[in-house]
C-alpha cells in the first residue's frame, strides 16, 4: 500500500496549472452530484484490491480523464474564435511568406509606402580599437539604412497601392539585395600598413563613425583584418562582416543590414577619416572596394509590377509580406485569406493527445483485470462510431483505437468545404468523448479489479455513498 496517496496525487497532478474547466457554476457542480447519485444507486457493494498498482492506476486514471475532458471543452472555445478570426496564408512560403498583423482594419494602402524606416541623424561616433582590447564607443541610434535625401524616411521606389482585397497573387522577379565590400585579398604572414596608430571612417546612412587601431610590431595583414571584422560586428552600425580566406590570403567582406537603393548607389562607404585624410589604411586594405552594389525588389502584384528596396513590407496595417526567393516564370504564389485554424489545430493536437494518453493507461494496466478491460471496449465504442466522419477531416483510428491528426487535410478540409460543416463533425465527437472523460472521472473505481459482494435491489434503490467514499477513503487513507 502507499505510504500516502495523497501525497503521490500532489506530486504528480496538483501542480498543474488550473484552467477554465477547473472553475463551475452551481448548475454544474449539481448536474456532478446528481450523476454520482444516479450512479450509486446502480452501484454494487464490493471489496476492492488496496495494492499500489491499483491506487495508482485509479489516481491516474481520474485525472487523465479530466485532462482530456479540459482540453475537449478547450477545442470547443477555439471552434468558436475560428469562426470570427480570419488570416492571409500563402501557398508557397519559400517564396513569399505572409503575416497578419490585424484583420480587424480594412487592408488599404492608398496614400502609403510599403516600407518606411526611420533613420535618426547622429554626430560622428569614434570608435576604438587598442592594440590587443577592443573598445567601443558606439552610439544608441545605429539602426541605419540607405536615407531618401528628402526625408529621414525610407519609402520605396515605387508605393505598393492597392484596395482592400481577399486575395493576392505575387509572382518575385527579384529580391532586394545589400551592399557588400570586399578587401583586397592580402598575404596573411605580411603587414602591408605601417606600424602605428591608423583610423578611417564610415559613413552609413547620413551617420558617420570613426574607427582608430593601432598596428604593432606584432601584427600581420591577417590580424589586424580580424581585429577590424571583430569590431564592426560589435558596433551596431547596421553592418556585419566576416573574413575570407584564400591559400595564405586572407580578405575582410563587410555586408550592410540594410538593402534596397537609395539617393546614392551606395549604402555605406568607407574613407580616410577627417582627422587622417592622408593615412592610406583604407586604399591599402582595400576596405573600399564595393564587390555588391544594393538592388531593390522587383514583382508584380496581381499582375502590376512594383518596386520595395525590402523584402519585407505591408500592406495597410495588416498584412506583412516576405519576399524569401524568386517564383518560377509565370507562378504567383497565391495568398488568401482563410479561417485562422492554428488555435484549433493546436487544440484537436492537444484533445488528442489526452486520448491517446487515456488509451495508453488503460492498455498498460499491470492488474489485467477484466475491469481495464471495459475501459477499453467503452472508449473504443465511443470513437467507433464517429470514425467516418472524423476520417473526413485528418482525424484517423488505428487498429488499436489510438488517433493520429493529418493537419495539411484537415486545413484543405476547412478551406475547400465549410467550415462550419468540419466543425460540427468535430464537435459531435468532442461532445461525445467529454461525456465519456466525465463518466471515467466521476467513478475511476468502476475500472479497478475488485470482488463482487452483492448487486443492488432492483425494486427499491437508494443513494448511497460507498462508491464515492472510496476513492475519497483512499486518497486520505495515510492521514488516518
Amino acid at each position: 500500500m502507499i505510504g500516502s496517496v495523497y501525497d503521490y496525487y500532489l506530486t504528480t497532478y496538483a501542480s498543474r496549472p488550473a484552467t477554465k474547466s477547473d472553475t463551475h457554476k452551481k448548475s454544474e457542480l449539481r448536474s456532478v452530484y446528481n450523476n454520482i447519485v444516479k450512479i450509486s444507486k446502480k452501484s454494487p457493494l464490493y471489496k476492492v484490491s488496496v495494492s499500489e498498482n491499483i491506487q495508482k492506476f485509479a489516481i491516474d486514471l481520474k485525472e487523465n480523464a479530466r485532462t482530456l475532458s479540459t482540453d475537449a471543452n478547450n477545442l470547443f472555445e477555439k471552434s468558436l474564435e475560428s469562426e470570427k478570426s480570419q488570416k492571409y496564408v500563402s501557398d508557397n512560403e519559400n517564396v513569399v511568406q505572409v503575416k497578419t498583423l490585424d484583420t480587424s482594419n480594412d487592408i488599404n494602402t492608398n496614400d502609403t509606402n510599403a516600407n518606411d524606416i526611420n533613420i535618426n541623424n547622429t554626430n560622428t561616433n569614434d570608435i576604438n580599437i587598442n592594440d590587443t582590447n577592443i573598445d567601443l564607443t558606439v552610439s544608441s541610434n545605429a539602426g541605419i539604412t540607405n536615407p531618401d535625401p528628402d526625408s529621414d524616411n525610407i519609402s520605396d521606389t515605387k508605393s505598393v497601392n492597392t484596395a482592400f482585397a481577399s486575395h493576392y497573387n505575387i509572382e518575385v522577379l527579384n529580391l532586394a539585395t545589400p551592399q557588400i565590400n570586399t578587401s583586397d585579398y592580402l598575404n596573411n604572414d605580411d603587414l602591408d600598413i605601417p606600424k602605428g596608430a591608423h583610423s578611417f571612417e564610415v559613413n552609413v546612412g547620413d551617420s558617420a563613425y570613426e574607427f582608430r587601431f593601432n598596428a604593432t610590431k606584432d601584427d600581420t595583414n591577417k590580424t589586424v583584418l580580424e581585429k577590424l571584422s571583430r569590431l564592426i560586428n560589435r558596433s551596431n552600425i547596421g553592418l556585419t562582416s566576416k573574413m575570407l580566406y584564400s591559400g595564405n590570403n586572407s580578405a575582410l567582406e563587410i555586408t550592410s543590414n540594410a538593402t534596397g537603393l537609395g539617393f546614392t548607389p551606395e549604402i555605406f562607404s568607407i574613407a580616410p577619416g577627417e582627422n587622417s585624410p592622408y593615412d592610406k589604411v583604407v586604399s591599402k586594405l582595400g576596405l573600399n572596394n564595393v564587390s555588391s552594389y544594393p538592388t531593390n525588389a522587383n514583382f508584380l502584384l496581381n499582375g502590376m509590377e512594383k518596386t520595395t528596396s525590402s523584402n519585407t513590407f505591408t500592406i495597410g496595417k495588416s498584412l506583412e509580406i516576405t519576399l524569401n526567393g524568386i517564383s518560377k516564370k509565370g507562378q504567383a504564389t497565391s495568398i488568401s485569406l482563410n479561417d485562422d485554424l492554428d488555435s484549433v489545430i493546436s487544440s484537436i493536437n492537444d484533445m488528442i493527445s489526452s486520448y491517446n494518453n487515456l488509451l495508453d493507461l488503460s492498455n498498460n494496466s499491470n492488474e489485467g483485470s477484466d475491469d481495464a478491460a471495459i475501459l477499453n471496449k467503452e472508449i473504443h465504442k465511443t470513437t467507433r462510431q464517429y470514425a467516418s466522419n472524423l476520417e473526413n477531416i485528418g482525424i484517423t483510428i488505428n487498429e488499436n483505437g489510438k488517433m493520429t491528426f493529418d493537419e495539411a487535410l484537415f486545413i484543405q478540409t476547412a478551406n475547400e468545404d465549410d467550415l462550419d460543416k468540419s466543425l460540427a463533425s468535430l464537435n459531435s465527437f468532442r461532445q461525445a468523448i467529454v461525456s465519456r472523460a466525465d463518466d471515467i472521472s466521476i467513478n475511476p473505481m468502476k475500472y479497478v479489479d475488485k470482488v463482487m459482494i452483492s448487486y443492488p435491489n432492483p425494486i427499491h434503490s437508494f443513494a448511497n455513498p460507498y462508491m464515492t467514499s472510496i476513492y475519497t477513503g483512499m486518497m486520505f487513507n495515510g492521514y488516518i
